[in-house]
């Protein structure tokens, strides 16, 4: 399952999966013999990892018994570095990712900001966009160069088109979702 970090300015840190088989090697136990765990406690902690979780993931990983939940929040507390404040999971937040940078946290879930991921999704248009007038830009110098005056009245026309795009392409409605958001694609891009 998919989390991330959070930290006091509100940001947000990389996404941490948790491998399932880990999770199970914790639940089952027998996987350090019980003579190796504080050696291995004492070899994590001098890299620097947390003592506290670093103990319960190796004597976990030796004895079993933990559940699922209990395993995920070991592992959680083992990684989390050490100026973040806590953890969100981000399962249910798979297409909203895309929109990592409207992200705020509303009763202990992400949330997505719906206007200010409009305005991201409206700026990842314009380089779309951006990058075929360039396209076009060079279609008109060549029948500029060859002569084809109908041809540059076509690509300034479809140039306009591309220039009116933020003005005219409708960004507020039919899209309350992140995945609604994403569909929304002006044809002219496509």
């Amino acid at each position: 399952m998919p989390w991330t970090y959070t930290y006091a300015d509100n940001r947000f840190g990389g996404a941490h999966i948790i491998s399932e088989n880990m999770l199970q090697m914790m639940q089952d136990g027998g996987h350090r013999r019980a003579e190796d765990v504080e050696p291995e406690i004492a070899a994590q902690v001098a890299k620097g990892w947390p003592e506290a979780a670093t103990r319960k993931f190796i004597e976990a990983l030796c004895n079993g018994g933990v559940t699922k939940a209990e395993a995920e929040q070991i592992l959680l507390e083992r990684d989390k570095p050490t100026d973040a404040t806590g953890w969100v999971s981000v399962e249910n937040n798979v297409k909203a990712r895309h929109f990592r940078n409207v992200w705020h946290i509303v009763d202990g879930a992400i949330e997505v900001d719906m206007p200010n991921a409009r305005g991201e999704h409206m700026n990842t248009i314009r380089k779309t966009r951006n990058k075929k007038l360039a396209e076009l830009d060079v279609d008109y110098m060549r029948a500029v160069e060859s002569g084809d005056t109908d041809a540059q009245d076509t690509i300034k026309t479809n140039k306009q088109t591309l220039r009116d795009i933020p003005q005219t392409f409708d960004l507020n409605t039919d899209n309350d979702t992140p995945e609604e958001l994403l569909e929304k694609w002006p044809s002219e891009l496509s």
